[in-house]
């Protein structure tokens, strides 16, 4: 599990790293009061670019204790978006708020089947949720009227704040494909500016000028 922090990145590790970098601080997981209390410093040091929490019970099965600890300390949002190609192989991406980004939004009650409803109250999310809002969002963002969905990506977390609240936020990401033979047309209302098909070759481009969690998908994927 990768979290970001603007461009800090937190990551949940059984064992510490071989090399630690300078302004790396590795922290070994005790308790929930001693992860919060080395979160608030970390938040406090921009010194240090990276935070290590080593949980010797971390597995691939869930979260761990230490992760799921973390997560207690945050207001939790589910988004869903989607990473798009065309039959060019072009790449398509908005601009919000000056910066490059790929469309995406929050799943909201509407995304849940009747079947799915009762999940809601325990903030737990179908992955077809996930995936309707994912196509809706994707769609109402850059005005694409025929989309589909192609496979699941790895999800990004991020933690923001918002009148004084920390939110930890997870963005389902999808691969998705359509044709450009479709109008794009950005949704203002979301502070979305443009919205254009970018060729492989230009993604250095973007991700010059976008966020750490998705430049770090992005370099996954393509590179």
């Amino acid at each position: 599990m990768k979290i970001f922090l603007d461009e800090r990145l937190i990551t949940f590790s059984a064992m510490p790293p071989a090399v630690t970098a300078p302004d790396e601080w590795i922290f070994r997981y005790e308790s929930p009061r001693q992860l919060e209390a080395a979160f608030l410093q970390f938040e406090a040091t921009p010194h240090f670019k990276a935070l290590t929490v080593i949980d010797p019970d971390k597995n691939p099965d869930g979260p761990s204790p230490a992760e799921a600890a973390f997560m207690d300390l945050f207001k939790r949002i589910d988004a869903a978006g989607g990473l798009v190609t065309n039959e060019k192989g072009d790449l398509l991406f908005i601009q919000r708020l000056g910066r490059w980004d790929l469309p995406k939004g929050k799943i909201n009650r509407d995304d849940y089947a009747p079947g799915e409803q009762h999940l809601l109250t325990c903030g737990s999310v179908p992955p077809e949720a996930a995936r309707r809002a994912a196509i809706r969002e994707v769609k109402e963002e850059t005005g694409l009227a025929q989309l589909a969905i192609t496979g699941e990506l790895s999800s990004t977390w991020h933690i923001y704040t918002r009148k004084e609240k920390r939110i930890l936020k997870r963005t389902w990401w999808f691969s998705m494909e359509t044709d450009s033979n479709q109008p794009l047309t950005p949704q203002l209302s979301e502070a979305i500016t443009s919205v254009q098909w970018i060729s492989r070759e230009k993604i250095p481009i973007v991700l010059d000028d976008t966020y750490g969690s998705l430049r770090e998908m992005l370099r996954q994927l393509l590179f």
